[in-house]
């Protein structure tokens, strides 16, 4: 007859796996901001290049992301801290790349 036993996982066990977890979603989280970041760089630059308006959607997180580390020029950063003042529960912005600035 065989015995079939369970060791259960101690606290050191737990406190690893939860630091796997936690890491996953801080990459996960970083990757989406790159990503809205990138897709806002090319908006500007197809503005630029071609002069067809674009329309991007940033997540709040991604704009003051943006601003804390002025990622972008003084006139972006100034329009993004206006839009997160005047809008403070919003968490996704349609954001309008026209006219070298944001509508």
């Amino acid at each position: 007859m065989h015995v079939i036993s369970y060791v259960g996982g101690g606290f050191f066990e737990f406190i690893f796996a939860l630091i796997v977890i936690y890491g996953y979603y801080v990459i996960f989280k970083y990757t989406k901001m790159e990503s809205e970041f990138n897709n806002f760089k090319k908006a500007i630059y197809k503005f630029e290049t071609t002069g067809k308006e674009r329309i991007v959607t940033i997540n709040r997180k991604t704009m003051k992301y943006i601003v804390k580390h002025e990622l972008l020029d003084d006139n972006f950063i100034e329009q993004f801290k206006q839009i997160l003042q005047k809008y403070p529960f919003e968490k996704k912005f349609d954001i309008e790349v026209g006219n070298k600035s944001i509508i």
